[in-house]
């Protein structure tokens, strides 16, 4: 399980029953990686869009579906077309078998998984921080969704998440959004930055 540490999730009782969900599609469904995604509320370019696929499974409630699509941080006439279609906010809480991340780097992203099979044979060595550090001087930069999500969508799976408040809190205005739809004020000033 993949979990980013900058997101809001409330309640955590029903968040954390959709993870162990998750958890179990990619124990029982073992070539996919699975991603949570919720429904948007309103339209929303600063997140990443999934258009869900065919139905796979249902499991604890939840619905498995085939991602069809995935539509990276829209501009902003882009995410009101696609708002009210279906289509679901990705939070990037993520599960599968390391295997079919690991095959999946490789057919994305080969440059960088030689790298990381370079740091892999020096783990436990007396070389293993200075060959890290070296790694990071040559690591590309590269964007999961982008990279290597959006380019195979026929090995992703999504999991809608209902009832819980989610909201990724990579600016003021979205942690100010976010309490203010729990019936709070913030207790900062407004010009500060997250």
């Amino acid at each position: 399980m993949i979990f980013p540490s900058d997101h809001f999730i409330y309640p955590e009782e029903q968040f954390v029953q959709a993870a162990r969900t998750l958890a179990r599609a990619a124990q029982q469904m073992k070539h996919w990686i699975f991603l949570l995604g919720v429904a948007p509320d309103r339209p929303e370019p600063e997140y990443g869009h999934i258009q869900p696929g065919p139905h796979l499974a249902w499991l604890d409630g939840l619905r498995v579906r085939a991602v069809k699509s995935f539509l990276e941080k829209p501009n902003l006439e882009q995410s009101k077309a696609v708002h009210g279609s279906g289509v679901l906010w990705n939070t990037m809480v993520m599960g599968g078998r390391v295997d079919i991340f690991w095959r999946l780097g490789w057919r994305c992203f080969p440059e960088m998984m030689a790298l990381f099979e370079i740091y892999g044979e020096s783990v436990g060595s007396a070389q293993e921080c200075s060959i890290l550090d070296h790694i990071y001087t040559l690591m590309p930069t590269r964007n999961f969704s982008t990279h290597l999500l959006q380019q195979v969508p026929a090995h992703v799976a999504v999991l809608e998440m209902r009832g819980v408040l989610w909201s990724d809190w990579g600016s003021t205005e979205r942690i100010v959004e976010t309490l203010r739809q729990l019936g709070k004020e913030p207790r900062f000033s407004l010009s500060q930055k997250a």
